[in-house]
């Protein structure tokens, strides 16, 4: 993931961009939050609560989901109000972002539900979820024999092959994380593919 810069603010509260890039400045600026300068959280702090929108975010106009995740990040909600939200916005509608808006928050309950979505009927959204609990335990290692056992759980229940290959994505990314009996999993897949993303994961640990 590329390093934040102070000139991304500027995107980020600017109107005109119809590109798609203020989507993966947010994001970013949000994954990367606590790395950031103090002056520079609290811009994002006044920016959060009023994100505009843009036309082109992934094929939608709409930024809930990233308004969410900058809040979530930035502390300018409490547990309450997290769980709250995610529930509004999962009753509207909204899936893969969310998760990934919701993975921001170190807490039990983000796992707990992370968890439940890990088994959820939409096969993008159980994959999201699973990618989504590797990055939280990448911040918390501690969590890891709960997030171990939602993930071991979820493979092994897995029919198809979008989870996995998400899962050996979250690990090449981070190569830091243990989760030996996941990674033996994907690299004893049935599917060529799921193997080979279990083998990217394995080297990138090296």
């Amino acid at each position: 993931m590329p390093e934040p810069a102070v000139s991304d603010l500027a995107v980020v509260d600017d109107p005109r961009d119809a590109r798609g890039i203020r989507h993966d400045i947010v994001w970013l600026l949000a994954h990367r939050f606590d790395e950031l300068p103090g002056f520079v959280q609290n811009c994002l702090r006044g920016i959060a609560s009023d994100l505009r929108a843009a036309p082109a975010f992934n094929g939608t106009s709409d930024t809930e989901c990233l308004r969410f995740a900058l809040e979530v990040a930035s502390g300018q909600l409490d547990g309450a109000q997290i769980v709250a939200r995610f529930q509004t916005l999962r009753q509207q509608g909204h899936g893969t972002e969310l998760c990934h808006a919701f993975a921001l928050w170190d807490s039990d309950q983000a796992v707990t539900y992370l968890s439940v979505l890990c088994t959820d009927t939409s096969t993008a959204l159980r994959a999201t979820s699973a990618y989504a609990l590797v990055r939280l335990l990448a911040r918390d290692p501690a969590r890891e024999p709960v997030i171990a056992a939602a993930l071991s759980t979820a493979t092994s229940h897995e029919p198809g092959c979008l989870l996995p290959l998400r899962l050996g994505d979250a690990l090449a990314e981070h190569p830091e994380v243990e989760l030996s009996a996941v990674r033996h999993r994907l690299a004893t897949h049935p599917s060529a593919k799921v193997r080979a993303a279990g083998a990217k994961q394995h080297n990138a640990s090296d």
